[in-house]
């Protein structure tokens, strides 16, 4: 971290509102920052346009706040000049891939009794108007699978459903493919778009295994694993289990993913609050791999949503507001749990802020000694080195012979 980034995070954690109007005005050193900070009962209300829930299915955002407020040069020029500002932001929703494999039986039998919830939260989505939606959660889930003809299939017609549905301008279009009875076939244009999507899928796949990167969402999957191992291993108190969870970090992980290694301190403490998010990993769970994956992708699609705030397609936008669309109510609770306090971006770069000091969070250990066991270069070449693939296996076989 760089002057100018250890600059940023100081005025982030401290919310230094004022300093930040001045920098911006009087010295270029933050000029390429934007900042975004979340509040309880101040600022901008956030849009609750892409916040709604129909049953099961509810659209998260990056935390539990109702307010934020946005800074950048142009900004803070305005609030010195003219005492006022204006700024604009673009509203969009991620449909994970459960929501975006429902859509593809709905949209296909247009039977609305059986998916109600699905189909009352599109067409209010639809009545509440302008915002954009994305599949790239069930994107991220399958473009690895494509290899797989019947998935192949699977995520073809998934895509011309959410393409059709994407397609709708307004809600009456929406009323009008299900309640007319006509038969509907899926337009060229539906069917060209649905392609070409997945012929992005498939070039995203051939550049990732060409650079054999490894994703947040394998990392989580790994802490998740390793922490249920922890709990199921031994009967020993809450220290010696936190001590094993820090110990994994700074050995096995390598890299610090706050918010996820909180979580999973607090399930290891038996929290209630983690206990729908985490209730699925039970010794008499049939497909707890499954489960434990499931999981790992909805953390790390927060993590993309995060990414996807600091920056716009759009030219009138200063950023982004976004949510995730799912069935996992349980998601909600994590995000509540440990909030976002503010995010600075720049370029490619980004910063995050959380409510809670993590040291302070952490009552059983003392987390400054972990930090001095490895330095955060020897913690990166443990990250670099791992087949993280493998290490998953690894720890999967050590798991289930746990639960047998």
């Amino acid at each position: 971290m760089n002057q100018t980034e250890m600059l940023v995070k100081i005025l982030q954690t401290e919310e230094a509102y004022s300093e930040i109007k001045y920098l911006f005005c009087k010295n270029k050193s933050i000029h390429d920052w934007k900042f975004l900070f979340f509040r309880e009962n101040s600022g901008v209300a956030i849009p609750k346009n892409i916040f709604l829930q129909e049953g099961k299915l509810v659209s998260l955002g990056v935390n539990s706040h109702e307010n934020f407020n946005f800074l950048d040069k142009n900004q803070a020029s305005n609030l010195a000049t003219q005492n006022t500002s204006q700024f604009g932001f673009a509203n969009c929703v991620n449909f994970d891939s459960n929501v975006v494999s429902y859509m593809d039986r709905l949209f296909l039998t247009r039977d609305k009794d059986n998916n109600l919830d699905l189909f009352l939260f599109l067409r209010n989505l639809l009545k509440r108007g302008r915002v954009d939606f994305t599949c790239y959660p069930y994107m991220y889930e399958n473009y690895t699978k494509l290899d797989d003809s019947n998935v192949l299939e699977g995520v073809r017609s998934s895509l011309k459903a959410f393409f059709t549905y994407k397609s709708f301008n307004n809600v009456d279009e929406f009323d009008n493919y299900f309640y007319n009875k006509q038969e509907h076939d899926y337009s060229q244009k539906i069917c060209k778009e649905s392609n070409d999507f997945i012929q992005g899928m498939f070039r995203m796949k051939k550049e990732i295994d060409k650079k054999q990167e490894s994703s947040h969402q394998k990392l989580i999957q790994a802490l998740i694993l390793q922490s249920a191992i922890i709990k199921f291993s031994s009967n020993k108190g809450v220290k010696f289990k936190v001590e094993q969870l820090f110990d994994f970090f700074v050995n096995e992980l390598g890299i610090f993913l706050e918010r996820e290694i909180a979580i999973c301190y607090l399930y290891l403490k038996n929290d209630r609050r983690t206990a729908r998010f985490f209730g699925k990993i039970q010794k008499n769970s049939k497909n707890i791999l499954n489960v434990i994956e499931g999981m790992s992708w909805d953390l790390s699609h927060i993590r993309r949503l995060e990414g996807a705030m600091t920056e716009s397609e759009y030219n009138k936008a200063d950023f982004e507001m976004h949510s995730l669309a799912t069935f996992d109510n349980g998601l909600k609770e994590m995000l509540s749990i440990y909030p976002i306090k503010t995010i600075a971006f720049s370029k490619n770069k980004k910063i995050m802020i959380f409510v809670n000091d993590f040291k302070n969070f952490i009552e059983e250990i003392d987390v400054s000694v972990y930090w001095l066991k490895r330095s955060p270069e020897s913690r990166r070449i443990i990250f670099e080195k791992t087949d993280w693939d493998q290490f998953i296996r690894s720890k999967e076989s050590e798991l289930l012979k746990l639960m047998n």
